[in-house]
């Protein structure tokens, strides 16, 4: 009610008074939408390292004086902000609480107890605060989140394991709309999963294609206090089994039991299961080469178990025990991961079973490779380590996710007639199953059809509409050589995947057509064609396109129009010769990663991937890019690596928002950026390169934000920079390459605040800054280097704030600085450095207050002017050098 009126109130003072302002926090997103949905809404992010440590130095150091005091606080600051994860509060907590202690033993106690200091302390904030937020919560959602306390620190959860979960432990209930409609479980799940985000309860870790959360972690600060609250309400039992604390006092009490293993031992064999009759769930983390095995009997214990969750669970009788039929109650069983071959028929006894996870992780074992070896011909091998499925999930009718092994054997057909509920069914062999003619598999949404044999008849009649008529992903494993038509998918397709289906025909006259599909996959010989075109109007909804292995692709078309709405796409290890992308195309991209062998010529035309922000290309040889005037305008991300590029020409207004750029691992041949490109450039990396005839046109990268030029291992050849080019870079470091001809024209580079020019370990032949050049430059180095004919022109590197120019262990050969140059400079050390024909004339650096040359070697070396002696040191030189007053 309160937020309602504060709506209606935003809105009159808008009307009234709108010149008026109000900030509104909160931690839950939904209020700030309530209260306004088209303003501003800002959701703060935790603090990085470095932002963590300014905020925490500027509480509890920066304002003592005793330097060997704040060197150790220094040191044990930076170990305690690690506890508090970037989170404001928790920094703003500490530092405040440290800038009372004085002392140095002090804050040892504190960094020794930090835990207890940042998390149980009653005169500290951060323990109410976050549980104002669980207080908050509705009741459906509390025990939701009281359950990812199951989880080890720092795992990322998958969505769909948690969610199925939820689903077995029965904390998620259908939802029922007027008309008819009801939400899935999984829709709810997603639905509680977001709230518990919006309201800064859980972080999202990775998103799917089309930005749904595919896994999610807990922020340590809120993983500590969810564990807390965990054993003050005796939610769940989370046992380590290094140590195998138990409370004695709770065991018979506990509902959920969640076991991580981290020794490598049979860390289950010390658990003690009978004093757990009362257990809903057990969830078994552990190592990949953990032996854990359970006894034979242990499931007769936990009768009442609901979830049971054995992923990467291992024995060497690779076999699941019988007992497992005991479990009447259970709703989540998974098995993935482990080495089970051997699946009981008592599992058929599981009728309430909603998620089985079969997707087991075998490798056959030694005797049936020695078998195989003796019997080559005889299928030993196959029907000896393939995983056994029973033939009893016809006994499981609630079954709404099945997930089978890449490869089975089974006695029989798997009957799957009597499973109405069913919504995912994942590495199913078409030739496996029996299914009446009559049944619709009307609940299916995700089909995943896997075999290494021809099916052609048996597999469409799988994947047709009328038999699965509302399925929304499918993967398709297997050679088909022909698609079916596009009338025969089911008109709900929103993400295909096709794997070695080795087609021969062009896919995409089919699969554009498909009014729904938004994700598109095709992967390793999916194609085995050579051209491929994306006609005009095609996809109207397809959000992301992957194009991976496609050995024979050479030449993809996208007509204008195709592809409105695509947002992603990613081309790899692909022999792709010719792209065109066409003016209007693919108007919405914005994330675009390009890995092809041999692409010899990539047009885009003006006004095309006018949305593309984010460019990656990967392992290319291009031999004619070429970016038209107006296109690729939003494009702020491009990164280069491992590429071979000719002739790559930007021209005049392309590239304009582009803000970081990094070319690493390239050879670079007849590169130009035109007058006017790129001019909002302000981040380029270069690495590893081979650069000849790179050329800045006047105007071009003007990069008025620029905050670095890195250029690192390269070879540069014929390297110019234009008047008015570059003319606001304020750091430039060149390490470990060889430039020739490097030319910095009057006018380029004035870098007004440049605080740094460092080149290490170069080889810089006929090095030019003319007379007008770098005339802001206010500290250079060079270190390791070779210089021959390094020419400073009078006027240029003016420096009038230089502080230090440093040369070590370089050789220059005709370094001359003419009258009128470096006339500030205040500090010039040489140090190990050979020096022929060095010449300083008259009038150069006439500012100079301190001049060291050491442990050098000096040929006809002639210094016009210098400072007075008291200022001026050469030591341990040998050679000849000249100095006139």
């Amino acid at each position: 009610m309160i937020f309602g009126k504060l709506r209606i109130g935003t809105f009159c003072m808008k009307s009234f008074q709108k010149k008026s302002k109000i900030l509104l926090t909160s931690r839950n997103r939904d209020v700030a939408l309530h209260v306004d949905p088209r303003g501003f809404h800002l959701e703060l992010r935790c603090l990085n390292p470095e932002s963590s440590w300014k905020l925490f130095e500027k509480l509890a150091i920066s304002w003592r004086s005793d330097s060997m005091t704040k060197t150790i606080m220094e040191k044990l600051g930076k170990e305690m902000i690690q506890y508090c994860g970037g989170l404001p509060l928790a920094i703003t907590i500490l530092g405040s609480l440290l800038a009372t202690k004085q002392t140095q033993d002090e804050w040892e106690e504190v960094h020794k107890h930090i835990k207890p200091y940042l998390y149980e302390e009653q005169n500290l904030l951060i323990n109410k605060v976050l549980a104002l937020s669980y207080n908050d919560l509705p009741s459906h959602l509390k025990p939701c989140f009281l359950y990812l306390g199951n989880f080890p620190k720092d795992l990322e959860i998958s969505t769909k394991i948690l969610i199925r979960m939820w689903m077995g432990e029965g904390f998620i209930s259908k939802i029922q709309h007027s008309g008819g409609r009801e939400d899935t479980m999984d829709d709810v799940g997603h639905r509680y999963l977001r709230e518990l985000v919006q309201r800064s309860m859980v972080l999202v870790g990775k998103k799917t294609s089309l930005g749904r959360i595919k896994t999610c972690q807990m922020h340590d600060l809120m993983r500590d206090f969810c564990i807390s609250k965990v054993e003050e309400e005796n939610f769940l039992h989370f046992t380590d089994t290094l140590s195998m604390k138990q409370r004695k006092e709770q065991i018979g009490k506990v509902r959920r039991l969640a076991i991580v293993s981290e020794s490598g031992d049979n860390s289950i064999k010390g658990i003690k299961f009978n004093k757990y009759p009362y257990l809903r769930s057990l969830l078994y983390f552990q190592p990949q080469h953990d032996e854990s095995y359970f006894k034979e009997s242990c499931f007769k214990k936990f009768k009442l178990v609901r979830v049971l969750h054995l992923e990467y669970f291992k024995n060497h009788q690779r076999k699941l025990p019988k007992d497992i039929g005991f479990l009447i109650h259970l709703r989540y069983l998974s098995l993935k991961d482990s080495n089970v071959t051997k699946v009981p028929s008592s599992v058929g006894n599981l009728r309430c079973l909603e998620t089985l996870d079969l997707r087991i992780n075998f490798s056959p074992s030694h005797c049936c490779i020695l078998l195989d070896y003796i019997y080559p011909h005889t299928n030993l091998l196959d029907s000896l380590s393939k995983p056994r499925v029973p033939n009893v999930f016809k006994y499981m009718k609630q079954l709404k996710h099945l997930y089978l092994p890449r490869d089975y054997s089974v006695c029989g057909m798997l009957e799957l007639g009597n499973l109405c509920y069913l919504q995912t069914l994942v590495n199913v062999q078409p030739k496996t199953i029996k299914i009446p003619t009559w049944f619709k598999l009307n609940c299916l949404r995700v089909l995943k059809v896997r075999t290494n044999k021809e099916a052609q008849d048996a597999i469409q009649m799988l994947i047709s509409r009328s038999r699965c008529p509302y399925i929304e992903k499918l993967n398709l494993y297997y050679p088909v050589k022909k698609l079916p038509k596009a009338h025969q998918f089911s008109p709900n397709l929103a993400k295909l995947t096709l794997s070695e289906t080795n087609l021969e025909e062009d896919p995409m006259a089919t699969l554009e057509k498909l009014p729904n599909l938004k994700i598109l996959r095709l992967f390793s010989s999916a194609f085995e064609g050579k051209n491929m075109v994306c006609s005009k109007s095609g996809f109207s909804q397809l959000q992301s396109i992957v194009l991976s292995s496609l050995l024979n692709l050479e030449e993809w078309r996208v007509e204008e129009g195709a592809m409105p709405s695509l947002s992603h796409l990613e081309i790899k290890d692909c022999n792709l010769k010719k792209w065109r992308v066409e003016k209007g195309a693919v108007p919405t991209i914005n994330h675009l990663e390009i890995t092809v062998y041999n692409l010899e010529e990539w047009k885009v035309e003006e006004g095309a991937m006018p949305s593309l922000s984010h460019l990656k290309i990967k392992n290319c040889i291009l031999k004619e890019w070429m970016v038209e005037k107006g296109a690729m305008t939003c494009l702020s991300n491009l990164e280069i690596k491992d590429c071979s590029l000719k002739e790559w020409r930007v021209e005049k207004g392309a590239m304009n928002s582009l803000s970081n750029l990094v070319i690493k691992g390239c050879i670079l041949e007849g590169g130009k950026v035109e007058e006017g490109a790129m001019t909002n450039l302000n981040n380029l990396v270069i690495h590893d390169c081979t650069l000849k005839e790179w050329r800045v046109e006047k105007g071009a990268m003007t990069m008025t934000d620029l905050s670095k030029l890195v250029i690192r291992n390269c070879t540069l050849e014929g390297w110019k920079v234009e008047e008015g080019a570059m003319t606001n870079l304020n750091n430039l470091v060149i390490h470990d390459c060889t430039l020739k001809e490097w030319r910095v024209e009057k006018g380029a580079m004035t870098m007004t605040d440049l605080s740094k020019l460092v080149i290490r370990n170069c080889t810089l032949e006929g090095w030019k800054v003319e007379e007008g050049a770098m005339t802001n430059l206010n500290n250079l180095e060079i270190n390791d280097c070779t210089l021959k004919e390094w020419r400073v022109e009078k006027g240029a590197m003016t420096m009038t704030d230089l502080s230090k120019l440093v040369i070590r262990n370089c050789t220059l050969e005709g370094w001359k600085v003419e009258e009128g140059a470096m006339t500030n400079l205040n500090n010039l050390e040489i140090n190990d450095c050979t020096l022929k024909e060095w010449r300083v004339e008259k009038g150069a650096v006439t500012n100079l207050s301190n001049f060291l040359i050491n442990n050098c070697t000096m040929t006809d070396c002639e210094v016009g002017a210098m400072p007075s002696s008291d200022h001026c040191e050469i030591i341990g030189c040998s050679g000849l050098m000249t100095i006139s007053n």
